[in-house]
């Protein structure tokens, strides 16, 4: 009983694994997309002022900088929460033999 409980814990934490993967990489292509309008617009506008005006448009368009700021703090903790995560995986087994003395 114990086991099968286990088992489809496991299994409905990969299902939310992959789901917040998938979420994470729509997210990222998105940003890309608002990076790829800015720059298109970078190559085709001259006038500075003008240029500014455009990029405020994309941003405004996708949902205004501060939205598109979260999502960006979003990715990068996400990122780092996965270069760290081996580290996490290689020390857990250690700690699990250290046995007090006293």
């Amino acid at each position: 009983m114990f086991l099968k409980r286990v088992a489809k814990l496991h299994s409905c934490a990969k299902n939310k694994l992959v789901d917040l993967r998938e979420q994470h990489l729509r997210q990222t292509e998105s940003m890309l997309g608002v990076l790829t309008e800015i720059l298109q617009t970078s190559t085709t506008e001259t006038d500075v002022a003008n240029l500014g005006e455009c990029v405020q448009s994309v941003l405004a368009a996708h949902g205004g900088a501060a939205a598109l700021l979260v999502q960006c703090e979003e990715i990068t903790a996400y990122k780092a929460r996965q270069l760290f995560a081996p580290d996490l995986a290689v020390l857990q087994p250690l700690s699990l033999g250290i046995v007090s003395i006293s």
